[in-house]
């Protein structure tokens, strides 16, 4: 009973760890135009009319954090830079406008810690750096005096409008490469992806530029030690909403019909009345149950949901046959990811939870799916080890307890414990055989003596 009690207890322990139920719908590849960005630094030329390499100093570290929001992205970004050559004045700048419709607003520039002022310039082509380099008309200057050797700390925040597509997919821009023209070998590269308004699942191929882990939390990383060359980057993300709306509108877009209305007042965000609809003639289609466990979650009835998701869980759902529309393996993620939290708020075995997910990864594709089944290995792997440790936990003995006699049976390797101490009853039974025999012997020869000295007495008399 000690054993079992100790086991459950590690078990439910082991599940207290919170996991989360959102993701960012993350594609990076090779940026293509010029679109809203987040805005990195670049050398300057003295007369902050061109964008130039500088040879002395060198980028030692770039740390940036990204937080998507609904129709624009804040941008906060540090970098420290090493002057290796002699006292100098640097400058350096961000551009303005990254497209007729998008600009960096709110921009703030610290250096040690101290505000410093920025001032518009307009730009020339630097032809000696190609045609191959990014030209921006106007940026965002500021000069720093630097001495030899000296390492300063710049702090930057910005916002940046978002730019849609028709189909709602918001897009961000990293023109990583303006890092390449400050000197030095390498650098250390840190960046974060996160926003409370996305729950997103990746759905695309494998990014240019991987991130190297993501969390339960929601939290993309990328985390490099070594940077010898940045590559530029763009990340596509749509809100969770949107994902699901656009495959309605699309799939079901005849305004005669009811799953057209139906679609409508999901896209509206009128949940309720959407619900009634489905409830009344469309609960038939798996696309529409799913539509209203969606709703369900929403207006926060999770209960409901998961009574929903217990129907439909394993189902094609938003599937059409169009590939322009196709989000199966979001919905599929949707539903993996749903499960998968119920079963760890009901502190369920971390078998069951590992035998869930690889049974639902099995049903995603993996080449539309790279964060999140960056994010599944590492559950994977965590689940492996919580069940290993267990078992090993399961078959180590307990020290409070009374061992067993190893061997089987008593009779096989048979032990009594007197006073406290556990001695073999063979040797037990020896000791005793001799004690009987010497008693024995004693009483014997205690005999005969007497009857000696009694004959010697009557002889005498």
């Amino acid at each position: 009973m000690l054993k079992y009690i100790k086991y459950i207890y590690l078990r439910g322990l082991q599940e207290m760890k919170k996991l989360i139920c959102v993701f960012l719908v993350l594609i990076f590849v090779i940026g293509l135009g010029v679109m809203p960005a987040a805005a990195f630094v670049a050398p300057l030329k003295s007369s902050a009319t061109q964008i130039t390499e500088n040879k002395n100093v060198s980028l030692e570290k770039c740390v940036v954090v990204i937080r998507p929001n609904k129709n624009y992205c804040s941008v906060a970004f540090d970098l420290v830079l090493l002057n290796s050559g002699d006292d100098t004045s640097v400058t350096m700048g961000i551009p303005v406008n990254f497209s007729s419709v998008t600009a960096v607003n709110s921009l703030s520039v610290k250096v040690n810690g101290e505000t410093v002022k920025t001032a518009q310039k307009s730009m020339s082509r630097n032809n000696a750096l190609g045609d191959s380099q990014p030209f921006y008309s106007t940026m965002n200057t500021w000069s720093l005096n630097m001495l030899k050797d000296e390492a300063v700390f710049i702090s930057i925040s910005l916002t940046v409008d978002s730019s849609k597509y028709t189909n709602d997919t918001q897009r961000l821009d990293l023109p990583l490469e303006l890092l390449n023209l400050w000197a030095g070998n390498t650098a250390k590269f840190n960046m974060e992806v996160y926003s409370p308004y996305l729950e997103l699942y990746a759905y695309d191929k494998n990014p240019v530029f991987s991130p190297t882990s993501a969390t339960g939390d929601g939290i993309i990383y990328w985390d490099y030690e070594d940077v010898e060359l940045f590559t530029d980057g763009v990340i596509f993300y749509s809100m969770e909403d949107m994902v699901p709306s656009r495959y309605y509108l699309n799939v079901y877009s005849d305004k005669s019909t009811i799953e057209y209305n139906a679609a409508l007042l999901f896209r509206n965000r009128n949940y309720t009345k959407a619900i009634e609809i489905i409830d009344s003639s469309l609960m038939d289609n798996d696309d529409f149950a799913f539509m209203k466990l969606l709703c369900h979650v929403q207006l926060g009835e999770m209960d409901t949901a998961m009574d929903v998701l217990d129907i439909i869980y394993g189902r094609d759902v938003l599937a059409s046959g169009t590939s322009e529309y196709n989000v199966k393996d979001w919905a599929n993620m949707y539903m993996l990811k749903m499960k998968y939290d119920h079963l760890y708020s009901t502190k369920a075995l971390p078998e069951t939870m590992k035998e869930t997910l690889e049974n639902g990864l099995a049903a995603i594709s993996s080449s539309k799916s790279y964060v999140f089944n960056l994010w599944a290995s590492t559950e994977l792997t965590r689940l492996k080890g919580l069940i290993k440790e267990t078992d090993t936990d399961l078959a180590t003995p307990d020290p409070s307890a009374t061992p067993l006699p190893t061997g089987g049976s008593f009779l096989e390797n048979p032990s009594l414990t007197i006073f406290g101490y556990r001695l073999d009853a063979k040797l037990l039974i020896v000791a005793f055989a001799v004690i009987i025999f010497v008693l024995v012997f004693i009483i014997i020869s205690v005999g005969s003596s007497k009857k000696k000295s009694h004959k010697r007495k009557y002889r005498r008399f």
